[in-house]
């Protein structure tokens, strides 16, 4: 947990004590036996990283701001899509193509000003997770699929700290907690679906009450972690069904034969990847290392090729061709919308990478 720290507005805030007007913003939850005020400073000088600010992870990143979290890191490649909206309710119509990112850093902002946000447009996969998911004291999962869940299961390994699992799909849901050395991990039980065709949003629907729902019970989860230093999920998997509806939990055991439980720094693997992730022909392409492109350089090379659509501080939008639509982010991410396959998404990614270098 941070010390004394300067906030947003410049100020430097002690995070030692509550001030008058924190007293007044959080009476509601001093109140609660299981928070009061030494558990609402711990929150304070909570750091908290969210994997995904989608449909789960939207609501999650503004609850927590909400109930007073210190500082939230929010991680996610992905733009607004049209399609979002019905259950991202904390993305606008107006802000359709823009970086997810940037979008709900804007709503933190307005919930909790006093809130410490780092925001990165980086894919989270094996390359990439274990640097961006540091230094924080609890992962939260707001991914829509298994294999950078896999990766931030990983990462939560290697930087021995909590993760609190989740996932949701057509009126189901289910989460559970990890914490490495007191649980197991999240391929302890599941690792026998990696590699395995998967159901989407996109192919089966998804109910947005169980979206919030499940985002709820992830936040209390965090709550316990940082104010008593223990889930109340830990070895055990909640599973939700909202046709019911219904809500059980099974327990969740640890395999001691689990590889990724044994993980150690240094034991990950490294490479490029082009992913297929949720929506019809759209893949994410991302460079094995970190990248800093100037957008505004980008900006005066682009539009001699290509019609671009929108421009924002992290990324720039265009059309490659009449069916292909590309978003290249500052991170050197890019989302490609209509190629016909992964190796379709590479040629693309390589040409236009040759057009900016």
């Amino acid at each position: 947990m941070i010390e004394d720290a300067i906030r947003p507005s410049g100020a430097i805030v002690k995070l030692s004590e509550l001030s008058a007007e924190e007293k007044v913003r959080y009476s509601r939850q001093l109140v609660l036996k299981h928070i009061g005020e030494q558990g609402q400073l711990r929150l304070k000088k909570a750091r908290v990283a969210v994997a995904g600010v989608g449909g789960l992870g939207g609501h999650i990143a503004l609850s927590l701001a909400g109930i007073g979290i210190g500082s939230i890191t929010i991680v996610d490649n992905d733009i607004v899509d049209l399609s979002n909206i019905h259950r991202q309710t904390n993305f606008r119509h107006n802000e359709v193509g823009k970086p997810k990112v940037e979008a709900i850093e804007e709503r933190i902002k307005e919930v909790n000003p006093d809130t410490v946000v780092n925001s990165s447009t980086q894919t989270i996969n094996e390359d990439t997770a274990t640097q961006l998911l540091r230094n924080v004291d609890a992962v939260v999962d707001g991914l829509d699929s298994l294999v950078p869940r896999v990766a931030v299961n990983r990462a939560s390994i290697l930087n021995r700290i909590p993760y609190v699992y989740a996932g949701v799909l057509e009126t189901y849901g289910n989460l559970s907690t990890f914490v490495p050395g007191r649980t197991g991990c999240l391929e302890c039980n599941l690792a026998s679906l990696i590699g395995q065709p998967a159901l989407t949003c996109e192919t089966v629907g998804v109910l947005p009450s169980a979206v919030t729902l499940v985002a709820s019970l992830e936040v209390n989860e965090v709550v316990n972690l940082i104010v008593h230093g223990r889930g109340l999920l830990e070895n055990k998997l909640c599973i939700i069904d909202l046709s019911q509806p219904s809500m059980d939990t099974i327990p969740f055991y640890k395999n001691e034969k689990c590889p990724s439980c044994a993980l150690t720094m240094g034991t990950t693997r490294r490479g490029v990847s082009v992913v297929e992730v949720c929506g019809k022909n759209k893949y994410m392409a991302t460079p094995q290392r970190l990248l800093d492109i100037n957008i505004e350089g980008v900006a005066q090379t682009i539009p001699k090729k290509y019609k671009v659509r929108l421009i924002t501080k992290n990324s720039i939008s265009f059309d490659y061709s009449p069916d292909v639509k590309v978003t290249l982010m500052k991170t050197g991410n890019m989302l490609l919308i209509g190629p016909k396959d992964k190796e379709d998404a590479l040629r693309i990614h390589q040409e236009i990478y040759r057009i900016i270098s």
